[in-house]
């Protein structure tokens, strides 16, 4: 049995983040990113262009709408890994995560949940976190720094035998 107790924390978000981009919303994240990076380059240059022959005010302005979508674009995944950590429910302070032999457990200070290991459609391992998905947009994480029972070194044996498929390591 392997258990683990913390805190999701802002860098544990920005590696859900990442990762989902990697592997689930890859084209969408591609996609929103060009687009916002896109519309930077537009407003700079547009901005740039009227702020030269005297329309300073409204070239400031484009010139700062410019920044903000490149902006955006270069720290994607941090903006997204606030949003998370934001939208979290109030009062979750300490996580539980217990890898028991035919399921997952979790337990929170508001409520329980169980999943069997064939719920689990697919599992990455990232900067130290081990990432189940249950579908496409929900994860349990466990970051080993939270392992406080079981052996470290024999984990993800253990997790490849319950899921009964193999733990891509995403980089």
């Amino acid at each position: 049995m392997y258990q683990f107790q913390y805190n999701y924390t802002l860098e544990d978000m920005n590696a859900l983040s990442r990762v989902t981009a990697k592997t689930y919303r890859r084209k969408r994240a591609l996609v929103y990113r060009a687009v916002l990076a896109l519309l930077g380059a537009a407003y700079l240059a547009i901005g740039w262009l009227l702020f030269s022959p005297g329309s300073k005010l409204v070239g400031v302005i484009l010139l700062a709408a410019g920044v903000l979508f490149l902006a955006l674009s270069l720290f994607y995944h941090q903006g997204t890994a606030w949003r998370i950590k934001r939208m979290m429910v109030e009062g979750e302070e300490e996580f539980t995560v217990t890898l028991g032999e035919e399921s997952v457990y979790g337990k929170s200070v508001k409520g329980e949940s169980s999943y069997p290991y064939s719920a689990v459609v697919g599992a990455f391992y990232y900067q130290e976190r081990y990432f189940l998905f249950l579908d496409k947009r929900h994860a349990m994480l466990l970051p080993k720094r939270a392992l406080i029972q079981g052996d470290a070194s024999q984990l993800e044996a253990f997790l490849t035998e319950k899921l009964g498929k193999e733990i891509a390591k995403i980089r």
